[in-house]
């Protein structure tokens, strides 16, 4: 019996396939965009630079999600440039853009 357990265990190793870890670049993110499936990852990296406090961000506080995730598109569609960074990196510009702290 243990011996079918080690046969059973050997062969889900074998057939796992491997993760891919990665960042999403920004031209991912504006086709995302244009099929209205990027609110959310905006709505998580602005979170995330919220969370650590950048000197650089003042958004106010009734800013609706709408208005970051327009501002960031505005941003990418000025900046094709930036569309083989990183998604999350671009997210920040445009918000520095936007909202820098006086």
């Amino acid at each position: 019996m243990n011996k079918s357990f080690v046969i059973t265990g050997l062969l889900l190793i074998l057939c796992a396939t491997p993760c891919r870890a990665g960042f999403i670049i920004a031209e991912k993110l504006a086709k995302d965009c244009q099929n209205e499936k990027c609110t959310a990852y905006i709505q998580g990296a602005v979170d995330a630079l919220l969370y650590m406090r950048p000197r650089s961000i003042c958004i106010p506080l009734k800013t609706s999600a709408g208005q970051i995730e327009s501002i960031v598109k505005k941003y990418a569609a000025a900046h094709p440039e930036g569309w083989r960074r990183n998604a999350g990196g671009e997210i920040y510009k445009a918000l520095c853009e936007a909202y820098p702290c006086r």
